[in-house]
This record gives C-alpha cells, structure tokens and sequence, in this order.
C-alpha cells in the first residue's frame, strides 16, 4: 500500500475566492525525496445532477462555458455553499437552475474532480419524477442556458459527437443511464 506524502510547508500563492485558491508545497515522499514546489488548487466541493422526468427523459442545458470556449451540453451543478450538505446543495441548484423538484433523490457517486491538484469532490445525484415548480430560486449563473428534456440515446449521441465537454457531465450521464437500466427505466 502507498504511503502518504508528507507536507512540510503549505504557502498561500493565489486566492481566487470564492472559486479557488493556489498553494504551493514543500512535501516529502515516501522515498525521502523533497518536491520543493509541488502546487495544489483550492477549490470548494460541487454537484452534478441528472434530473430526469416521468417520460424517463434528463434535463440538458445548453450553455456557453469560458473554460470550454463554445457552448455545449451539461446539467445543472454548482458549488455547494459553507457548510452546505451535499444533497441540500443539489436541491437548491436544480431548483435554481431549472425550476424543477424531485420525488426522489439517488446518490450515484462522490469524486475527487483532479487527482493530483485538490481534494475538491463532485457529488453526482439523479433526481427522478422531476416537475416544474412555483418556486423561482435567483440562480446566479454567468451564463444563459436553453433547456432540453433527452432521452438517455440521445445523451449518449451526444456524448459520441463530443457535445458534452465537461467530465463532470459526462460521467453523471453515464451513471444516472446504467442506473435508469438496472432499473428497468431505460
């Protein structure tokens, strides 16, 4: 079994908050080897939720992402807030971002979004027998979406053409699709 890295010195190098903060370390292998620059991002937990409909069919959005450069396909997601549950935090989001509710929640899974640069997790969640609510949350998105009910093919269509360019997105799809087979639902 590996062993864990020793961190001898943790400096404060960017602060980007309330999205991320830079910090460079000094760490120590197992081996005895020093990294003297070895730098980790900062950044808080998030949600990913696939909301899927009594048809069976997942809420996309179609939106423009400055990271990705171009509009493409994705769920709703968002930061979770300090000392906000993980599930509380996708309620609020598909509330925010959709005007939809759930009758039921799934956990698909909990990752860590980049291995080697921060502990920050991705929380996937489906959310099943979604409706439209009375309630409008402010949603505080930079960008607009186009919303677009899919059947789980068409996700995966998307998915070979390359529409879907975030990983988070990606790999909810492909949870929340084996899930909806296991079930019978797809």
């Amino acid at each position: 079994m590996a062993s864990e890295w020793e961190v001898i010195k943790n400096e404060l190098v960017f602060s980007g908050k309330p999205w991320f903060e830079v910090y460079k370390q000094v760490v120590k292998l197992p081996s005895g080897q020093k990294v003297e620059d070895f730098y980790q991002i900062v950044q808080p937990d998030y949600v990913e939720i696939v909301a899927v409909n009594s048809d069976h069919r997942i809420q996309g959005l179609w939106h423009y992402k400055h990271g990705v450069g171009r509009e493409h396909l994705g769920l709703p997601a968002g930061y979770l807030e300090q000392n906000e549950a993980p599930l509380a935090a996708a309620k609020r989001e598909l509330l925010e971002e959709c005007q939809l509710t759930a009758s039921e929640w799934v956990k698909l899974g909990e990752f860590v979004m980049e291995g080697n640069r921060g502990p920050a997790k991705g929380h996937i969640y489906m959310a099943l027998n979604c409706q439209y609510s009375e309630t409008k949350l402010p949603s505080d998105d930079m960008e607009e979406s186009r919303l677009d009910w899919l059947s789980v093919q068409e996700w995966l269509d998307h998915l070979k053409k390359g529409n879907v360019a975030v990983i988070g997105a990606a790999t909810a799809v492909l949870l929340a699709s084996n899930e909806l087979k296991t079930r019978g639902l797809a």
